[in-house]
């Protein structure tokens, strides 16, 4: 399942990577997604219920790397795949259309992305943890797999 509508692009990976807004050499803990369709809708990669809810950015904030203002609006949705809890997060959303404690579904639109945040240009990034690193006692996981689940 892809998190916007196809056909979509990968701006950035996973992993290593130098900042397109610093140029710097940083650890990038999510994947970049837009889609060049133009449509710039968030779609679920999976069954799950929203366990937290940010849209009430401040945009006077948005080049202020302190706090969680840095990624503009998000949300979090806590999953079971593999029979494992998944924590997964869409960042810079310009609108978000869940409330935290929503039941989703996969397929279900949820808002969509934009320039909001820290950021070079609208994307979507996808974030994804283990219990352990959604409770931050550990590092985010790779979410390549939510998009070929």
């Amino acid at each position: 399942m892809i998190p916007v509508k196809e056909p979509h692009r990968i701006t950035s990976p996973f992993g290593a990577r130098k900042s397109p807004i610093t140029g710097k050499d940083e650890f990038h803990p999510g994947v970049d997604i837009v889609s060049d369709s133009g449509d710039k809708s968030l779609i679920a990669l999976a069954d799950g219920v929203v366990v937290d809810d940010k849209d009430d950015y401040n945009k006077e904030n948005r080049w202020n790397l302190k706090g969680r203002d840095t990624v503009g609006n998000r949300f979090v949705v806590k999953s079971i795949i593999n029979d494992k809890p998944i924590w997964w997060s869409y960042y810079h959303t310009a609108k978000n259309t869940v409330t935290k404690g929503q039941q989703v579904k996969r397929g279900d639109v949820l808002g969509e992305y934009g320039d909001v945040g820290y950021s070079a240009g609208a994307h979507v990034h996808l974030q994804a943890w283990d219990e352990d690193g959604y409770n931050r006692t550990g590092k985010p996981i790779d979410p390549g797999f939510l998009l070929e689940a």
